[in-house]
């Protein structure tokens, strides 16, 4: 599955069982544009190898991301592996402390997994060809590995609702106490269920802004308190006013929409 255009190539890989309850999908990205774009926080962690020319670092990027902004055509050639919130922790164990809200070179948060995935798909002649290798490498990794049944259950519990929920309702539907659930949440995604709510609530209002959205209206309806609670939630996680956002180009972010959000 892909998409392809003047600016971009860009082709999803859908893992295999038992790899899929931990890895949403690989993908390539080719970019030749010279217009700079934001790049919104998502709600999924990624791991990208740069098979461009001149060593460029590959990274880790966590869930809950800080906006960054990026060039499509300086990222020439993207190999990556997009893990369901939970999947990067279960398969790494990666300390929470690790789960920032920035992006980690890939060598400093995992030196030794990172340079046995890059050999995996050194020289190797198409993309679908390194998503193979890679593949064969993760479900490697899944000996032992239970994906933690609880965290799966409440982050699509969450989704389900564009996370709109009542947080102490939430809580309760679980045994754990609530700080305990918290520490689940911080340890396998790196934010608590609020924060994460607070994420995915914001994805959702994404979807729906348009350049004639009544920003008050909008804001009641997918839960905000009135229209400065929405714009307030809106720069923290874009970092910039919806109406600065939408004279923005968007089309990475229109890919994330359909594919990570």
């Amino acid at each position: 599955m892909g998409d392809h255009n003047g600016i971009y190539t860009y082709e999803r890989f859908f893992p295999v069982e038992p790899l899929a309850a931990f890895v949403k999908f690989f993908y390539y990205f080719h970019g030749t544009g010279d217009q700079s774009e934001r790049i919104l926080p998502q709600s999924l962690a990624e791991i990208t190898f740069n098979l461009g020319a001149g060593g460029a670092k590959s990274f880790i990027i966590p869930p809950g991301h800080q906006p960054y902004f990026v060039t499509p055509g300086h990222l020439h050639r993207i190999l990556g592996i997009c893990f369901h919130p939970w999947g990067l922790h279960a398969l790494f164990k990666l300390p929470p402390g690790q789960l920032a809200q920035t992006k980690i070179p890939l060598a400093d948060a995992l030196p030794v997994a990172g340079r046995e995935m890059a050999d995996r798909i050194l020289n190797k002649n198409s993309p679908r060809e390194m998503v193979t290798h890679l593949e064969d490498y993760l479900v490697g990794r899944l000996k032992g590995s239970s994906g933690g049944l609880l965290i799966r259950d409440a982050v699509n519990f969450i989704d389900s609702h564009h996370g709109l929920i009542d947080l102490p309702a939430f809580y309760n539907r679980y045994s754990p106490s609530k700080r305990r659930l918290q520490m689940i949440f911080e340890q396998s995604i790196g934010m608590s269920p609020k924060k994460y709510s607070r994420l995915k609530r914001f994805h959702h209002t994404i979807t729906e802004l348009t350049a004639t959205s009544g920003l008050t209206s909008l804001a009641l309806d997918t839960g905000y308190y009135d229209q400065a609670h929405f714009i307030h939630e809106f720069k923290v996680f874009a970092g910039t006013h919806p109406s600065g956002f939408l004279q923005e180009s968007n089309q990475l972010n229109a890919i994330n929409a359909r594919s990570w959000w």
